[in-house]
């Protein structure tokens, strides 16, 4: 794919029984287009909060003004924290 910008990308598509994540330029287009081949969720089509229990958030580097995406273990290790206890 070509970004906007005119750089080359690829887009991915992770798929683990009902969990999906789509990384793309444009994920709304990609996730709607799938959807018109395969059933989703209604009104799921949206930024990601969890995947596979791991939660996906944005952060910061030291570019205050670029945001980046990452996964958390934050939720796992306080469930194993509970259990431990």
């Amino acid at each position: 794919m070509v970004k906007n910008d005119r750089a080359s990308y690829y887009e991915h598509l992770a798929i683990e029984v009902d969990d999906t994540l789509c990384i793309s330029e444009n994920p709304v287009t990609l996730m709607t287009s799938i959807s018109k081949m395969y059933q989703i969720k209604y009104n799921s089509i949206e930024n990601p909060k969890l995947y596979l229990g791991a939660q996906v958030v944005k952060y910061a580097l030291t570019n205050k003004t670029k945001l980046h995406w990452g996964m958390s273990s934050k939720n796992h290790i306080g469930k194993a924290m509970k259990n431990i206890e």
